[in-house]
C-alpha cells in the first residue's frame, strides 16, 4: 500500500468533522469515507475504535450483511 494513501487516511481520521461520510444501508451505525479513486476507510461510528482502509473491490464484498457485523 502506498505512504501517501496512509498519511491521507490518518489525516482523514484526525479530522473526522470536516470530511463527507456514507452511512451503510445495511447497517446505519458503520461509516464510509472515500479516500481516493482506490480505498475507502470503513468503521463504527458507535465505537470508533478499528478503521479499515479497504479497497473499492474489497469494500464490495465486506459491504455485505455477513461481514459487517464484525466491524469494529
Amino acid at each position: 500500500m502506498d505512504v501517501r494513501v496512509i498519511k491521507k487516511a490518518k489525516a482523514i481520521l484526525s479530522h473526522l468533522e470536516s470530511v463527507k461520510k456514507t452511512n451503510l444501508n445495511i447497517d446505519k451505525d458503520v461509516i464510509s469515507i472515500k479516500v481516493n479513486s482506490q480505498y475507502r476507510l470503513v468503521y463504527r461510528a458507535s465505537t470508533k475504535l478499528i478503521a479499515r482502509l479497504v479497497t473499492h473491490n474489497d469494500y464490495n464484498r465486506i459491504i455485505s450483511y455477513k461481514f459487517v457485523g464484525g466491524i469494529q
